[in-house]
């Protein structure tokens, strides 16, 4: 595009945009590799739970949310809760997946609600499966 169309004949100022704009690209790429470097959660947790539950489901997640945001590792998405209460999804997204359940372990697995829940870690190497006992 020719500049002097829109009216930037300094060379200055096209250099600056030219600038300003890489820099935003390489910012909005970055912010996407922090947030997501799968594509996806780092960690997600299917859970099972009742209807009477939902309140223990919200101060689990509050536990959740305090721990991620004071180790600042991650954060956890909002929860996905099936209307006829019989499923539940936590979804934690940031860049390590095994720092991220070390951080979290303690309050799954005091929580009854995650007897028997699904963990899936998302790595480079590929996904891992288990079970909280």
């Amino acid at each position: 595009m020719d500049l002097e169309i829109i009216g930037i004949k300094n060379c200055s100022a096209v250099y600056m945009i030219k600038r300003f704009s890489l820099a935003l690209i390489l910012f909005t790429a970055l912010l996407g590799a922090v947030a997501s470097p799968q594509g996806g959660p780092a960690l997600s947790i299917h859970f099972e739970y009742n209807p009477e539950e939902y309140a223990d489901v919200r101060d689990l997640q509050k536990q959740l949310v305090k721990a991620l945001k004071k180790s600042g590792a991650g954060e956890l998405d909002e929860p996905e809760l099936h209307a006829d209460g019989n499923d539940g999804y936590f979804d934690i997204r940031g860049q390590d997946a095994e720092m991220l359940y070390r951080i979290v372990r303690s309050i799954l697995k005091s929580s009854p609600l995650m007897k028997g829940a699904e963990v899936t870690k998302r790595t480079a190497a590929g996904k891992t499966k288990f079970m909280i006992r």
